[in-house]
């Protein structure tokens, strides 16, 4: 199963706005709904969990309208531009 790592993020920053929210009002019934959240997404799973279903329902998509491509990036060489002074000078 593929899993889009942009809808974990979007799923971390909604569950961190709701329980900071929770950490100022000492809301109850949101600690409880926020509860519930994570009781979905570990019962059912990713595809059933409420914040994965408003991901989906936004609708990730690159511009102009197309799906965004599932292939992860490539890499050519090293991501750190410094190791490859340190690595000629040994």
């Amino acid at each position: 199963m593929n899993v889009d790592p942009r809808g974990q993020r979007f799923n971390a920053l909604l569950s961190a706005i709701v329980l900071v929210i929770v950490l100022i009002t000492s809301s109850a019934w949101l600690l409880g709904f926020q509860a519930a959240v994570f009781g979905i997404g570990a019962v059912f799973g990713l595809r059933y969990a409420p914040y994965g279903l408003i991901y989906r329902f936004r609708g990730p998509a690159a511009p102009g309208g197309r799906p965004l491509s599932w292939r992860p990036r490539r890499h050519h060489g090293s991501p750190r531009p410094w190791a490859w002074s340190s690595a000629s000078s040994g």
